[in-house]
């Protein structure tokens, strides 16, 4: 089989980028054709793979000039006429750029004046054509194995083939080194040298120590493509090999990082279609390390919702009790609550039931309760199991739908029991605490 590196470099990172420069004015005038009914043009700043408008102007028969008095920071921006809508992808920091460009086309332009934009274009060239030649050679190779030769005979033409395809590795590593040397010092050579020889590098050194640390490898989707390249290379494609590599790159990734802060963004991007749990659960990580972010505040508002994981406010909950009165999950503020999803006719919780007993009587004076939510349909079934368990806490909830309990639906309860313990100010402390752990918790949480 080809090792068809290439394929992950259909990406992204090609059209974008990151970085301070010198202290300038910057003049962004030009052209755009085909804007539609837009009034406006837009400029939109990348950060990682996240897109954000940072100005607006009026044009006029698509003429347009945005003008910052200070400076822009170096990197990757993008122009267009609605938001998030078709663009032109350039590099800004120098001043005085001229933009010519077409929204029919894809974003197709012309950039003046700009020694970065013109060695950027050559890039995308020398991409393009990797690619093409890439998926040919991959092409070939499903072929031979269409044709159903010997195996002798396959692998000696796999081989021929393979010889090829690294013979243009190579040839594209030259003509890519060649534009560094030639062009030192620019944003553009600095995002290059980031893939630079990546088809041989070891999983132990794929990233450079400036990469964990570098404000310009960030302003852009460059450092998001190289980590997802890095978990489709170095990890089994399963979610517990992937939730390790998370913690393990986490681990290399600095605090108070720009490139912690993409390697956040990437991976809850990535886990979002397969584990939604484990989506949220790095969103709100992201949001306590980073509580002053935008990125990380939209994160976590955009967070699959999924089961309420540590450090998020618990749902409020509002359901009948025994006598009819509806007991509100937020009146029991001030205190530690254990929030427990049960039945009557759940063996696991029925057996459970005297461990949370033993925790309520130990603890009540000090500030811990339950309140127990039933996903029984019969109200006299609930009611026995109660008196029979001797659940004597107050707080004893049902809408009698089963499964189809709202507040099942609301804390995304896919199997019973489920705990939640909530501070006193009904946040998620913990999760699914059983017997001994659940009271070890409370003595932390109680100061005992």
């Amino acid at each position: 089989m080809l090792k068809n590196h290439f394929r992950f470099f259909i990406i992204a990172f090609l059209l974008i980028g990151c970085l301070n420069v010198h202290a300038q004015d910057v003049l962004v005038q030009g052209q755009l054709s085909n804007t539609g009914t837009s009034k406006y043009v837009y400029l939109s700043k990348l950060f990682g793979s996240k897109v954000s408008v940072i100005d607006s102007v009026k044009h006029v028969q698509g003429k347009f000039s945005f003008n910052k008095p200070d400076r822009f920071e170096r990197g990757f921006y993008k122009i267009s006429a609605v938001p998030n809508g078709t663009s032109v992808t350039l590099i800004l920091g120098e001043p005085n750029v001229k933009v010519s460009g077409d929204l029919s086309e894809g974003g197709k332009a012309s950039i003046e004046q700009s020694q970065e934009n013109a060695v950027y274009i050559t890039y995308q060239q020398l991409n393009d054509n990797q690619n093409k030649l890439s998926n040919f050679f991959q092409k070939q190779a499903e072929q031979l194995r269409a044709q159903q030769l010997a195996e002798a005979d396959f692998q000696r033409e796999i081989n021929k083939l393979q010889a090829k395809f690294d013979s243009l590795n190579v040839s594209y590593n030259q003509s890519t080194s060649t534009l560094i040397t030639q062009n030192p010092g620019l944003f553009i050579s600095k995002v290059m040298t980031m893939f630079t020889n990546i088809d041989t590098a070891k999983a132990a050194t794929f990233f450079k120590e400036t990469e964990y640390t570098d404000p310009e490898f960030c302003n852009g989707d460059m450092l998001s493509s190289k980590i997802s390249i890095y978990f489709q290379r170095y990890l089994n494609p399963d979610l517990n090999s992937w939730k390790q590599g998370v913690n393990t790159l986490l681990t290399q990734f600095p605090a108070n990082t720009n490139g912690r802060q993409v390697l956040y963004l990437t991976t809850i991007d990535m886990f979002g279609p397969y584990d939604q749990d484990f989506s949220r659960e790095l969103a709100v990580r992201y949001a306590k390390e980073y509580p002053q972010s935008y990125y990380a505040k939209q994160a976590l508002a955009n967070a699959p919702k999924g089961a309420p994981v540590v450090g998020d406010e618990a749902p409020l909950i509002s359901l009948a009790g025994l006598d009819g009165k509806v007991i509100n999950l937020k009146s029991l503020r001030g205190k530690v609550v254990l929030l427990d999803f049960w039945a009557s006719w759940c063996g696991p919780c029925r057996q459970e039931n005297p461990n949370v007993v033993r925790a309520y009587n130990t603890y009540k004076s000090k500030g811990f309760t339950v309140y127990s939510v039933s996903l029984d349909e019969s109200k006299e079934k609930w009611q026995a199991a109660i008196t029979k368990d001797g659940l004597v806490w107050p707080n004893h909830v049902s809408d009698l739908k089963g499964w189809k309990s709202s507040a099942a639906a609301l804390y995304n309860v896919k199997g019973i029991p489920a705990t939640f313990l909530l501070d006193k100010k009904g946040v998620v402390v913990a999760t699914n605490l059983r017997g001994e752990a659940l009271e070890q918790k409370l003595k932390e949480l109680l100061n005992e």
